[in-house]
């Protein structure tokens, strides 16, 4: 090959550890959010629960993705898709009233002047040479 194409343009920088910076951000406000549940809650049950609950939720966003996007991209395809009013279903039929054609009558006429065409019995050379490949 005489250029090289590049690859992985869609990389992001990892700037906080395994993180890059828009993850470290949702990591950051899990992590506040945990801060002030430990200050607001009184006791040490529920605030594990709703900790862990909070975590699960911060992570997936941080760190889960579907179909190759993030899954904070997907949340917000999934409010508009919600939210617009207007959704088309292919799979749905539509109810086509059918064409009701009129049968007309075909009258036969025969013509004195019409001829038949002759039949031959055999193709001739074509014929012969088919009957050697396949008997020989």
């Amino acid at each position: 090959m005489r250029y090289k194409i590049p690859r992985y343009i869609d990389y992001e920088a990892r700037i906080f550890g395994p993180a890059n910076f828009k993850q470290f951000i949702f990591l950051l406000g899990g992590m506040i959010t945990i801060g002030l549940l430990w200050v607001i809650t009184d006791t040490l049950f529920v605030f594990f629960l709703l900790s862990f609950i909070v975590a699960a939720i911060t992570i997936a966003l941080a760190f889960g993705k579907i179909n190759g996007q993030p899954m904070i991209i997907m949340i917000g395809k999934f409010i508009s898709f919600r939210l617009s009013g207007s959704k088309t279903y292919f799979w749905k039929k539509k109810e086509i009233q059918p064409k009701v054609i009129q049968r007309k009558e075909i009258q036969e006429e025969k013509d004195s002047d019409q001829r038949e065409v002759p039949i031959s019995k055999g193709r001739g050379k074509l014929d012969h040479i088919s009957k050697k490949i396949e008997t020989s």
